[in-house]
């Protein structure tokens, strides 16, 4: 069981201590499935809302539902945080979760998996179905399902566009190092570690150099070949090419420089997306239009 609980996504454990925190609230002695269902619902972002809002499901009816059933569960005026208990009926649909993601070979148990798992479960298969076409519920959930696992696997094309202190050279190459987490007087930042740190990989190529009022700065492409937290700001800033406007990594002076001609935010927007449909495979290109304050910026 413990090794279920280290393979939860961060959305997965928050939803759970909601429920655990419903739970005490009703004095229930135990944290069942319906505590687990009414947290989702209470959540105005988790999955099941967002899949409610898709098929244009009003939530309060079932909202009330679960609650009703949630009034008729045993209660203790003992309950605490100390000695309330998981069901074993809970603790059952998060195994049925567990078996889902392995067959799948997912790295971790989301909450769209959680609930591809339990659709046939109580009270999931009671209620649902009074309120929702649960094949489309379940056919929209999987194609989240597959979305997010490119998310987590990196199974996709990233392309950020930046505007970067200086000219770099040579003019297209390949940022490697090892990242970790350190902490400055401005509070927690990624450093280079060289023994401890995880590796990151970015390409970069540059579009095109320009300056103005006493700035030198140049437009350049980066493709990310790992997710660590300000990897693309910290290789460029260790790369003595920080990206305009950070003020977590750029020096007093460039931020200076910079705000001299008029700048303003971070220079650095997610430009282009490639992958395949979760569904379909299709191969998929989206596209986000480059921000004003960036664009504004070099007028």
């Amino acid at each position: 069981m413990n090794n279920i609980f280290e393979k939860l996504t961060h959305n997965m454990t928050q939803n759970i201590e909601s429920a655990v925190s419903l739970a005490l609230h009703n004095k229930n002695q135990e944290v069942q499935s319906e505590h687990f269902l009414w947290a989702l619902l209470a959540n105005s972002d988790s999955v099941l809302n967002q899949m409610l809002r898709k098929m244009n499901i009003d939530k309060v009816a079932l909202e009330l539902d679960v609650k009703s059933l949630s009034e008729k569960l045993p209660k203790s005026s003992s309950v605490s945080k100390e000695n309330i208990k998981l069901s074993k009926n809970f603790v059952q649909t998060l195994e049925n979760g567990a078996g889902l993601m392995t067959q799948n070979g997912d790295s971790y148990l989301a909450v769209d998996t959680f609930i591809l798992a339990n659709l046939k479960t109580e009270p999931y298969a009671s209620l649902l179905p009074k309120y929702i076409d649960v094949s489309e519920l379940a056919k929209n959930l999987e194609a989240l399902r597959r979305l997010n696992e490119s998310f987590r696997e990196r199974d996709m094309d990233k392309t950020y566009l930046a505007w970067v202190s200086g000219h770099p050279e040579p003019h297209a190459a390949r940022m490697t190092s090892r990242l970790s987490k350190g902490v400055a007087i401005a509070g927690e930042r990624m450093v280079v570690d060289d023994v401890d740190g995880k590796l990151s990989v970015t390409d970069y190529q540059v579009i095109t150099h320009h300056a103005q009022d006493n700035l030198n700065y140049a437009l350049i492409s980066l493709k990310p070949h790992s997710g660590r937290t300000h990897q693309l700001r910290v290789q460029l800033q260790q790369e003595g090419h920080p990206i305009l406007g950070d003020p977590k990594y750029a020096s007093r002076d460039e931020l200076k420089r910079f705000k001299n001609v008029g700048g303003k935010g971070l220079m650095l927007h997610a430009w282009r997306l490639r992958l395949l449909h979760p569904m379909t495979q299709q191969k998929l290109c989206l596209i986000a239009s480059f921000p004003e304050r960036m664009i504004s910026f070099h007028q």
